[in-house]
């Protein structure tokens, strides 16, 4: 096994630094300490390695607040691992109130006094020091985009601010170079600088743009890579907040979607096209701007929405996506659209008694064990994997109502909350999809497809495309990742028709009557009633999440039963049967008039009078070969027409195949004379 590098403490503190311009010297004046885990302040989530970063008030002693810059990531376990939560960077000790990061490398006093001295403020601890340091701008640091309040203690500024004279004073607000990519951060800031005006400042946003490689990039990345005269033009090109507030906070309620090219609501994820926001939803939507000319000074009435589109800084991603567990933003600049788990999206898994889960799977499957594991795997699987599209769908049957088989389906959505919904065969036979939006599980519910094979084959693609393309009307349609898995239930044993050599569908037929009606009143309490989460959701959250897996995967072939074997058979059709019979056991099958035909090589007229001697089906010679061929008969020759007597004909294999799979063609037609020495006779009809 290859060594792990041992971590260098001095090395990485080093690096941090080095990375935001920061000499030793600087350092020292910051008061930065490289910390190993055993010196790490008490009560932080983890203890690893880290930078103590110390705060100073306005004359440059220290306060009692901190924050903890870890240098080695903690791994992320559990529940924050389910949701993609990122390891943890920055922390402080739990309970204390944010303060303002002023680099002690100035007189911030003087800096405090003079309204006319612009100040930066931006998010970052080491951002904020290697602009003070290199720039002739005082720059304040903030823990985070919102650490400039505090709602618990109601203060709309924290303590700091009132250490300034903020009148008229110029304030640039500098985010990450991400900030217009995404609506949160723009929410955050226009908030800001809302605030900041009330104090009598006046805010200016700034827009740092993408690194190299489209890379996101802060303050401090942009003065080491572009240098301060960069700096310098972007605080000249920055409009001030008030100029354009309505535009700011148009960037709080929608979203340009580039790819295809629509707006998009933040409140209620409607889509618009670009007319129909400036025309119609957002009409309403104006503003008014002063213009100054050399004659007078007039207002002239703008509209916000029609601005807004052309606006350099208006909130805009690359494309929506549906992405379980992701950032709200992900690192491709899409737009996640997954409202999380549960109801209300807030779920979180907690352990609790799941004894009524348990007695329904066992009350369903009754001694197959084996189906009940493969089941409760199946249904766990995309809870550890969020966004696993797996490759298997689970329908569970019987002939008796009310055995608890859509209860199973119900529990389960309430985990999903928001991404469940349930289907019936209507739905699913019709050509729209837009049940299927948003959806990370669905269940359909008393599903009858019967022997239909186009249901049976689009259901089959719902089951593993990886893509799904939403055509909502007047707007462009889009494509999303396709993630939902699939949960059937149905009283009827040939619901689904099934391919012989089928891997996608499980399927369990519940053969116990129903148990007692309070049995099933219990589980509904404990999962709640509709659009109501119950006491027993997180924990059948927990224990989902935790349940083992065993080799189960998401690719995983679907577990052969019975009760599969009985539904293949019940979905075939009478001449899909015999050809199966014909495929497993040919000595049985080619009997005629009692004696057995021994031939090895088959026309499909040949096979059509061994089926249907008299005719009184409708199937044809085209009909037996179509259903042949579908069953996988080996085809002698490769498919290719041979000759024999009869002429030029196309022939099956049905027994010998070994013998004749090198066979060429010419030799194969002789050996179907030879095996014949009259034709196969013809039953008369009366």
């Amino acid at each position: 096994m290859k060594a792990q590098p041992t971590f260098n403490l001095k090395g990485a503190f080093a690096d941090r630094i080095t990375e935001s311009k920061i000499d030793v010297k600087a350092a020292v004046k910051l008061g930065l300490a490289a910390t190993a885990a055993g010196q790490a302040p008490k009560d932080l989530p983890f203890s690893e390695p880290g930078i103590l970063i110390p705060y100073f008030d306005i004359n440059g002693k220290r306060t009692k607040f901190w924050r903890y810059r870890y240098l080695k990531q903690p791994e992320v376990h559990g529940f924050a691992a389910l949701v993609k939560r990122k390891p943890l960077k920055y922390v402080q000790a739990k309970g204390t109130l944010n303060e303002l990061y002023l680099p002690p490398l100035i007189d911030w006093t003087e800096v405090a006094n003079d309204p006319l001295q612009p100040i930066i403020i931006t998010e970052g601890e080491f951002k904020a020091a290697c602009a003070t340091l290199h720039t002739e701008y005082p720059t304040i640091g903030l823990g985070g985009v919102w650490s400039w309040k505090s709602t618990r203690h109601k203060m709309p500024l924290i303590t700091g601010f009132d250490d300034f004279n903020w009148e008229q004073r110029p304030v640039y607000i500098i985010y990450d170079s991400d900030a217009v990519t995404n609506p949160l951060v723009m929410q955050a800031e226009n908030h800001f600088a809302k605030a900041l005006t009330a104090a009598g400042a006046e805010p200016y946003i700034v827009r740092l743009p993408m690194g190299d490689d489209n890379a996101k990039q802060g303050l401090d990345d942009f003065i080491v890579n572009k240098g301060t005269e960069a700096l310098e033009d972007l605080l000249n090109d920055a409009e001030v907040w008030e100029s354009a507030k309505e535009l700011h906070r148009l960037n709080e309620e929608v979203v340009y979607i580039r790819d295809p090219g629509l707006i998009l609501r933040l409140d209620n994820l409607q889509r618009m096209s670009p007319r129909a926001f400036t025309d119609h939803a957002f009409a309403t939507r104006v503003y008014y701007e002063e213009i100054v000319t050399k004659k007078a000074t007039k207002l002239e009435k703008k509209s916000a929405p029609r601005e807004w589109i052309t606006w350099g800084s208006r909130a805009e991603v690359s494309r929506i996506t549906y992405a379980p567990g992701e950032d709200r933003i992900t690192d491709s600049r899409e737009l996640n659209i997954w409202p999380g788990w549960g109801l209300k999206g807030d779920l979180v898994p907690k352990p609790g008694n799941v004894k009524l889960w348990s007695d329904l799977l066992d009350h369903l499957f009754g001694e197959n064990k084996e189906a009940r594991t493969w089941f409760e795997r199946w249904c766990a699987f995309p809870i550890q994997h969020p966004g696993t599209k797996m490759y298997t769908s689970a329908v569970v049957w019987g002939l008796r109502h009310g055995t608890g088989k859509s209860l199973v389906g119900y529990a389960l959505g309430k985990v999903y909350g928001k991404n469940f919904t349930e289907i019936d065969d209507a739905i699913l036979k019709a050509s729209h999809n837009e049940w299927a939006e948003n959806k990370q599980f669905v269940m359909g519910d008393e599903i009858t497809t019967g022997d239909k094979r186009e249901a049976s084959d689009r259901m089959k693609t719902m089951i593993s495309r990886q893509q799904l393309r939403l055509n909502p009307k007047y707007i462009p349609s889009y494509t999303v990742p396709d993630v939902i898995n699939y949960y059937f239930t149905s009283n009827h044993p040939d619901s689904f028709f099934l391919e012989d050599d089928d891997r996608r569908f499980f399927i369990h037929e519940v053969r116990a009557a129903p148990a007692p009606d309070e049995f099933y009143k219990a589980i509904e309490r404990w999962i709640g009633p509709p659009n109501v989460q119950g006491p027993g959701v997180s924990a059948l959250f927990h224990h989902l999440l935790n349940l083992d897996l065993g080799d189960f995967q998401g690719t995983s072939r679907a577990l052969m039963t019975a009760s599969k074997r009985d539904m293949m058979q019940n979905s075939r059709s009478d001449l899909a049967t015999w050809v199966f019979n014909l495929k497993e056991d040919p000595d049985s099958i080619l009997v005629f008039d009692r004696t057995q035909l021994p031939y090895s090589l088959w026309r499909s007229e040949d096979l059509l009078k061994i089926y249907d001697p008299d005719g009184k089906t409708r199937v044809t010679a085209n009909g037996v070969a179509r259903e042949l061929s579908r069953q996988g008969v080996t085809k002698a020759a490769s498919g290719m027409g041979v000759r024999t007597e009869l002429g030029q004909v196309r022939l099956w294999v049905l027994r010998n195949h070994e013998f004749f799979a090198t066979m060429k063609a010419h030799r194969i037609g002789e050996a179907y004379d030879a095996e014949r020495k009259k034709a196969i006779p013809v039953r008369r009809t009366k």
